[in-house]
């Protein structure tokens, strides 16, 4: 029976929304801590990969939370889009307050620290954290889980004269006139692979050249480090094994407008005009005309997918990922209305894989609304087992199903074996255990 997923973490109750009338100064810049160009990331990476992002320079949007703390500088930013959302505060420098009113969208300059690596010591010391009112023990205090914190050092609120999307539109439309606006003649820039380009790029420094390249986003598969990425808009190409960081350029030309952070624009082949140069042993392309580009007959160009190639060495060498064990047991009957449910996996597991997809669900009728909207899930990594903890009493005499979705992986990034009779829940189910609670 198909349903929708719960929150997998716990979330705060609904208060009044707020918006914000203050900005706080550029303090980050003050100290010489603020690059010339943060990494452009939704909300949603930081929650999710906040290990990652830590002590990165990022620019986001979302939408203000509640502010909590006594000086009302801290508040939460989230995605308008998911359930994701990250702390974030002004700094203490700032002479202006951060106040609210109504549920407004912001602009935000900061730098992301994932709490889990925040200590006391840094707090104290690290050159920007000490200027900010932050404190590791607020996420426990509150009714939400938050992976991360942004240490504000720019907010910009977003008009509401022009919406989000009327907004991109207008940027799409600009930035596909700016990609086709340099026109190029036929035969005047040297057609290169991008395995000549790559392998000896001395001889084309500075001059122009046509390279042909499958889309790959900013980096969405990995397949360069993103250490050397220089702006937001970078985005990747590649060829078999050949791939190489597009620079001047957001990926937008006659007639396209590629979303480098979504997968669906990835399928797409470029022809790149442009002008190489290197940076540290890395060769670079920058960009002065895009145009879509038709397949290459030769099958050997095709992308090959680092990731998928090294999960494959990797489970070549671990055993397969598999439930072992749950308590109560899968099939139990007469469980006590006040249970928690403990789920043992076979190898250890990446804990942010969890991040809804995990269902805890009645089964005896039709499903209408979330049962357990309070639901938490926790991962211990000692012995590998995940706690679901309904937070609610369950009903008497009622079939109860915890239910695993594919998205779930170990840490080698496999994922269990979809059990038979788990797709009839939902396409993405894999895993269900099925228990009836106890009479009152």
């Amino acid at each position: 029976m198909p349903s929708p997923r719960s929150t997998v973490f716990r979330r705060a109750p609904s208060l009044a929304a707020l918006t914000l009338v203050g900005v706080a100064p550029l303090a980050g810049a003050q100290y010489g801590y603020f690059p010339d160009q943060p990494e452009a990331v939704e909300v949603a990476d930081l929650s999710r990969r906040p290990s990652f992002y830590h002590e990165k320079a990022v620019l986001t949007r979302g939408k203000l939370g509640f502010s909590f703390g006594q000086d009302m500088r801290v508040m939460l930013l989230e995605d308008p889009e998911s359930i994701d959302e990250v702390l974030m505060a002004q700094p203490y420098m700032s002479s202006n307050d951060l106040a609210f009113m109504g549920g407004g969208e912001v602009e935000v300059e900061g730098w992301f620290f994932a709490t889990r690596m925040v200590d006391e010591y840094m707090l104290r010391s690290h050159p920007i954290l000490r200027n900010y009112p932050y404190n590791p023990a607020w996420g426990d205090g509150m009714d939400m889980r938050t992976e991360g914190f942004l240490a504000v050092v720019a907010v910009t609120p977003i008009g509401a004269t022009e919406s989000v999307v009327s907004e991109r539109e207008r940027e799409a439309e600009a930035e596909m006139a700016a990609g086709d606006a340099i026109k190029i003649e036929a035969g005047s820039a040297a057609a290169l692979t991008l395995d000549q380009l790559i392998a000896d790029p001395e001889p084309w420094l500075s001059q122009r050249v046509e390279v042909v390249g499958k889309f790959r986003g900013n980096n969405l598969f990995g397949d360069l480090s993103i250490k050397d990425k220089k702006t937001p808009r970078d985005f990747v190409i590649k060829t078999a094994d050949d791939a190489i960081w597009v620079t001047g350029m957001r990926p937008a030309g006659n007639g396209f407008r590629f979303d480098p952070t979504r997968r669906r624009d990835t399928g797409k082949w470029l022809r790149v005009y442009g002008r190489p140069w290197t940076s540290d042993g890395m060769v670079y392309l920058r960009a002065e005309r895009l145009e879509l580009a038709d397949r290459p007959d030769d099958d050997s160009l095709e992308p090959v997918d680092i990731r998928i190639a090294e999960k494959e060495a990797r489970e070549a060498d671990v055993s397969p990922l598999r439930v072992v064990f749950s308590l109560p047991l899968d099939g139990e009957r007469e469980i006590p209305l006040d249970s928690e449910f403990r789920v043992q996996f076979s190898n250890r597991m990446a804990a942010e894989s969890f991040h809804a997809a995990v269902d805890l669900l009645y089964g005896d009728e039709p499903y209408v609304d979330n049962p357990f909207p309070d639901l938490e899930v926790t991962y211990d990594d000692g012995s590998r087992s995940l706690l679901v903890t309904p937070n609610g009493s369950l009903e008497p005499e009622r079939e109860v199903h915890l239910i695993l979705y594919r998205e779930i992986e170990d840490e080698h990034g496999q994922q269990l074996e979809p059990q038979p009779l788990a797709a009839e829940w939902d396409d993405d189910a894999v895993w269900v255990l099925s228990f009836r609670t106890a009479s009152r």
